[in-house]
């Protein structure tokens, strides 16, 4: 197994009648920033291994800055009241 040869399910932790399609992670492949659409609150970025790269809060279409991350694999956290959501994000 390699080190981007990780499975994890996306889904909703809590109540499952939420509707996370609203949010979107642009642009995704990224190289130096990314952005979240339609969310405020506190994110988290983990690696492939699960290895926090950065948490922090962000503030509606705020840009973040992941010129630091090496290409390869992450997996992006959002929580709103307790529930949480992953998507996948590659870095170039």
């Amino acid at each position: 197994m390699g080190p981007y040869d990780i499975s994890i399910n996306a889904e909703t932790l809590g109540n499952s009648e939420l509707d996370f399609s609203q949010f979107s992670i642009v642009p995704n492949p990224a190289k130096n920033h990314i952005q979240i659409s339609n969310y405020t609150g506190e994110i988290k970025i983990r690696d492939g291994q699960g290895k926090l790269m950065t948490g922090q809060e962000v503030i509606l279409n705020q840009s973040i800055d992941i010129s630091s991350f090496s290409s390869g694999f992450y997996f992006i956290e959002l929580n709103i009241d307790s529930q949480s959501f992953i998507q996948k994000l590659i870095v170039e």
